[in-house]
């Protein structure tokens, strides 16, 4: 009897303690709940490889956008080409309106008008 009045009754637990035990039961009962649902068989497995096939080749999203990446691209590369064709073009149209420019007529003596060089036709 000796020892029943040395041992302590239990402690109560504290509300913190009781809520960290409710937990812990509610998560393993959901976990048994859960795991019949999660079997690893060979439709689970069949489903996950057909997913992963699918997910692995590429899409009409990533054509898409190669796509309309290699657009962008041309157009950005046409349009560098045609303003460069346009300002060479531009530069060839000064040089020959420099060169045409009209050149004021040289004088002729009166020698050159009796002997009738430098007449125009």
């Amino acid at each position: 009897m000796a020892d029943d009045a040395t041992t302590d009754p239990p402690a109560e637990k504290t509300v913190d303690e009781k809520l960290a035990d409710l937990k812990d039961d509610i998560i393993g009962a959901v976990k048994d709940m859960i795991a019949p649902l999660q079997s690893s068989g060979p439709a689970h497995a069949s489903a996950q490889q057909r997913t992963e096939d699918r997910l692995d080749r590429p899409g009409e999203a990533t054509d898409d956008l190669a796509g309309m990446i290699d657009k962008a691209i041309t157009k950005a590369i046409g349009d560098r080409d045609a303003a460069t064709a346009e300002d060479a073009h531009r530069q060839e149209h000064e040089k020959l309106a420099a060169a045409t420019a009209e050149v004021p007529p040289v004088e002729r003596h009166k020698r050159h008008r009796f002997m009738g060089w430098g007449e125009p036709s």
